[in-house]
């Protein structure tokens, strides 16, 4: 057990609770004003400009593309977990010789 060992400086008091807020989170923390009717009625009116450009853009892109060949892929067979245990246990019974 080890014995207590006295300081000679005391202990820092613990820190008073205050209800100021930081300079930090003080903008975070404010409320904030309802958006008012002129600005909420101007975006709604840009909604629909918007997603309509945005197909435009998409059909311009697909129009100016250069389609090439497909690229060519091998299709693999499909082995079951059954199937590749039974073949590493093969392989496994018979390695193969080092000649």
């Amino acid at each position: 057990m080890l014995a207590h060992v006295a300081s000679r400086t005391p202990r820092t008091p613990p820190a008073r609770e205050t209800s100021r807020l930081s300079v930090r989170s003080w903008r975070i923390k404010r409320p904030w004003l309802a958006p008012r009717a002129c600005r909420t009625a101007s975006s709604l009116a840009r909604v629909a400009p918007l997603a309509s450009s945005r197909f435009a853009t998409l059909a311009h892109a697909i129009s100016s593309t250069n389609t090439t060949a497909p690229i060519r892929t091998r299709s693999v067979d499909r082995v079951s977990p059954d199937a590749m245990v039974r073949s590493v246990m093969s392989w496994a019974r018979h390695p193969l010789s080092s000649g």
